[in-house]
């Protein structure tokens, strides 16, 4: 893998991040706490990303993953970009 192929891959998976973590977050999976939407994230994100990441990478994909979905998630929170419901 050269560093184009690298780049394109992690700006793929970035892509994937931020899409999915909205879907999730604005309900279109009916999840409603923090911690089944974030199970819900990470298990669309590990099925999209897998094919795309080498084999040695695998393994640590759920610690990844799961530290971009709290990135996205406390990015878009501190720009106002969720609403939060009630009960949150």
């Amino acid at each position: 893998m050269n560093f184009k192929n690298a780049f394109d891959t992690i700006s793929n998976i970035i892509f994937a991040v931020v899409a999915v973590v909205a879907a999730v977050e604005t309900g279109a999976t009916g999840a409603a706490d923090s911690a089944t939407k974030k199970a819900d994230a990470l298990k669309q994100l590990t099925a999209l990303v897998t094919p795309l990441v080498p084999d040695f990478l695998r393994g640590f994909l759920p610690t990844l993953l799961g530290f971009l979905i709290d990135a996205v998630v406390a990015a878009a929170n501190k720009q106002g970009f969720f609403t939060k419901s009630a009960g949150a």
